[in-house]
């Protein structure tokens, strides 16, 4: 994800996040845990990066790579205890280096979160109450992937700040006067960001587009894909050919990745019958149980979200 810095402060696409001594030293300390190495060796690699500790863990990545002639890492030393930490194995999927094994995996999870939310940011009815309040449930039920979709450019902003010691925030849009935009965030120390890229839909009259993370959780590569399609009923043939870009994208990734898409489909029942979902993608909702009581996203017999 591009971005720059100020003397202050972290610039993430436009989005400026002010540091303060307690959010450095939890970088820091982070950045200790994640590359197994001296809070004094952290602080210098943040600095150097200007507090960018996504830039820091790549380099810290390149620069064990250069190191390594061989596939398998030797027994790599603890830094801090000098003692050897656990061997690790690299496949194609990603080159860790030497990694503190409790903050790092290499094997793929056998469970992970993912959550979708549209926060309905262009209804400003006790947004402030409503973010917050999505803020408190992210972090109490540590997902590990969210989509956002709806977000207002301050909002955005006010949902990174407040989390940035947690996820890694990928914005979705290169407009920076978008009126509204999507994101994807993902949990440090355990969903890594390796690059994304945002598809702008050239039928829409609403500024939607598909925005592509590329991340990975120990060996588990995956592709992202939040959406947030376009929106009301008149506008059912523009949405149909929106999804169906996703669908094609969806299958033209390299069949070792794993594809997750969601966000915010605007789909009707009547639409959902018309369209022909291909033989490769499932509906993760079926698959897990295909529940009732989770059938729709927006049910407004059980939705309280405005309520705040």
């Amino acid at each position: 994800m591009s971005s720059s810095s100020s003397e202050h402060g972290v610039e993430i696409d436009r989005v400026l996040i002010e540091l303060d001594d307690n959010l450095k030293s939890k970088l820091v300390h982070d950045l200790s845990s994640i590359c197994n190495i001296t809070s004094a060796e952290a602080r210098s690699m943040l600095v150097a990066h200007k507090w960018n500790i996504q830039n820091a863990i790549d380099t810290f990545l390149d620069t064990t790579r250069e190191d390594d002639e061989e596939e398998v890492v030797e027994v790599p030393i603890n830094k801090k205890s000098n003692e050897p930490v656990a061997e690790i194995t690299l496949d194609d999927s990603f080159e860790a280096g030497a990694l503190n094994t409790e903050t790092f995996s290499v094997w793929a999870p056998e469970k992970f979160s993912i959550i979708s939310w549209n926060l309905d940011g262009l209804d400003d009815k006790n947004l402030e109450k409503r973010t917050d309040a999505v803020i408190r449930l992210i972090e109490k039920e540590s997902h590990d992937i969210v989509f956002f979709q709806e977000l207002l450019p301050f909002t955005f902003d006010y949902i990174a700040r407040k989390m940035v010691t947690k996820y890694t925030p990928v914005v979705g849009t290169n407009d920076p006067d978008c009126q509204y935009l999507t994101a994807t965030f993902l949990r440090l120390n355990k969903v890594f960001y390796e690059d994304h890229y945002i598809i702008p839909y050239p039928n829409s009259k609403m500024g939607r587009n598909l925005l592509v993370t590329k991340a990975f959780i120990g060996r588990a590569k995956l592709f992202l894909l939040n959406t947030h399609l376009e929106s009301t009923a008149e506008f059912a043939n523009t949405r149909r050919d929106q999804l169906k870009i996703c669908f094609d994208h969806c299958a033209s990734f390299p069949p070792e990745y794993n594809v997750i898409f969601g966000g915010d489909l605007n789909l009707r029942d009547k639409e959902v019958e018309t369209l022909s979902v291909p033989s490769k993608i499932s509906d993760l909702w079926i698959q897990c149980g295909a529940r009732e009581s989770c059938r729709y996203t927006w049910d407004l017999t059980r939705n309280t979200n405005k309520q705040g």
